[in-house]
């Protein structure tokens, strides 16, 4: 199963993430690993996911892999609206919502407030309890390693929703490629 990656909603529920906080900067390992815990709940709950993006298993946990490579770089239409200092993203200016449903938003509003205690590294250890990054990270390692959609489907007892998912996803592909989206 693999789904197409929506930047324009990672972004905005990036910046929902940011602004949770009385100062909207956050240590981008601990805003990934949020973002990642929301969609996967999401996936479990809606059957859709967030942002799309694929998962790898990383040393610290699991990471969103074209999110995380767009935080490190910085550039382009992100750089508009967020700025990396160091190990902080900060939120430069708003992205709107337009791309949120409201089931995504409090769900982004949950996990911010169930997590608000933890720092980066508790984060890390937290998403290190999940099952599937234990199941593909082989201990030792020191590279990534691709975590399936499904494998985090079947880590929260939802593996009857796969084919649903499958089903749903080919679809909205079809419809964005009839519509040219």
């Amino acid at each position: 199963m693999q789904f197409r990656f929506n930047e324009a909603r990672t972004l905005q529920a990036i910046a929902e993430l940011l602004r949770r906080h009385s100062v909207p900067r956050m240590n981008y390992m601990r805003l990934l690993k949020l973002l990642y815990i929301a969609d996967r709940e999401m996936l479990a709950t809606h059957a859709l996911p967030i942002t799309g993006d694929a998962v790898v298993a990383m040393e610290r946990g699991p990471v969103l892999s074209h999110t995380y490579d767009l935080l490190r770089a910085n550039e382009g239409a992100w750089a508009k609206f967020l700025h990396k200092d160091h190990y902080d993203v900060m939120l430069l200016r708003d992205p709107g919502k337009g791309q949120l449903s409201k089931a995504i938003v409090a769900k982004l509003q949950e996990v911010s407030d169930r997590y608000q205690d933890m720092d980066e590294w508790d984060m890390v250890e937290e998403t290190h309890k999940l099952a599937e990054w234990q199941k593909n990270f082989p201990p030792g390692s020191n590279s990534s390693h691709p975590i399936r959609w499904e494998d985090v489907l079947i880590a929260q007892g939802k593996a009857d929703l796969i084919a649903e998912v499958e089903k749903d996803e080919r679809a909205s592909a079809m419809f964005d490629e009839v519509f040219g989206r």
